[in-house]
């Protein structure tokens, strides 16, 4: 969600012909976040009031305004700044606010986010907090960017994904850490088949069926 607040105010800033300088960009963010509906849809799927009720969560996509911004939103421009967005305290409370009303409309629910089990779902069944070191974690990152058409390189993942660690766990609305109760997993020499056999596992013992 941050990602795609951060997305359209860099267009706005584009069509403008505006300055990106990190002052423009928070105006247009928070311009973004007042105007903007946010929807999760798929190719099958039913709707409960304002929520969608999706079939497939490999069939998930990403809404603004009706038009679907799933694969903008993983842009390096974006990746640069989407730290400075979410640094914004109405930002924030207007979107964990958001995230919350998922939760309440659903019994069951799996979120991701740097806050998620901190803020935004701090009494959640299973917290899971998974990890990697930097330059493994700048090895995927490059390698999903190179797969979608986006030049980079691991090294400028690493000094990129360096930053945003930084900048998130030292910010003062929601800052980057692991909760209290959560289960850190290193994944550094794991495959996606292992992590999710990992997670399932911790579900499975720790969630009531």
């Amino acid at each position: 969600m941050y990602r795609a607040i951060t997305y359209l105010a860099l267009e706005i800033l584009k069509e403008r012909g505006d300055e990106h300088t990190l002052e423009a960009l928070r105006e247009a963010a928070k311009e973004v976040a007042l105007e903007v509906e946010l929807d999760f849809r798929s190719a099958k799927d039913s709707r409960v009031g304002a929520v969608r009720l999706v079939e497939q969560a490999k069939e998930l996509r990403l809404f603004a305004g009706g038009i679907d911004i799933t694969d903008k939103i993983r842009s390096a421009e974006v990746s640069a700044s989407v730290s400075t967005v979410a640094a914004e305290v109405l930002i924030r409370e207007g979107l964990v606010a958001l995230q919350r009303s998922f939760g309440e409309r659903f019994k069951d629910i799996v979120a991701e986010g740097r806050d998620i089990g901190t803020v935004v779902f701090p009494d959640a069944e299973l917290k899971v907090y998974l990890d990697a070191d930097l330059r493994e974690r700048a090895r995927r990152r490059a390698k999903e960017m190179n797969a979608s058409g986006m030049s980079t390189t691991i090294e400028e993942q690493e000094e990129e994904i360096a930053y945003r660690d930084e900048y998130d766990s030292t910010r003062e609305a929601s800052p980057l850490t692991q909760a209290d109760d959560a289960i850190r997993i290193d994944t550094s020499g794991m495959t996606i088949e292992n992590q999710v056999e990992a997670v399932l596992k911790l579900a499975k013992e720790r969630i009531p069926a």
